[in-house]
């Protein structure tokens, strides 16, 4: 098994350019999980409803963009 070159632990104030980069290196689908997290989100929640977000990372997962084009 190969050494992890992102150690989210050791080093959490990661730079927005980098954090972006490596969470697409770590979490397999990363952007079919947030089209499917928005689909879920415009499926199930109200036009005011509040959610919080803690640690964002670069809050790509803030932004609700269409599910579907």
């Amino acid at each position: 098994m190969s050494e992890n070159p992102f150690d989210f632990d050791q080093n959490p104030n990661l730079p927005t350019a980098d954090y972006d980069i490596a969470v697409r290196q770590n979490i397999p689908d990363y952007d079919a999980m947030l089209t499917m997290l928005t689909a879920l989100f415009q499926l199930y929640l109200t036009d005011d409803a509040h959610i919080l977000v803690v640690g964002a990372g670069g809050g790509i997962d803030t932004v609700l963009q269409p599910a579907y084009s």
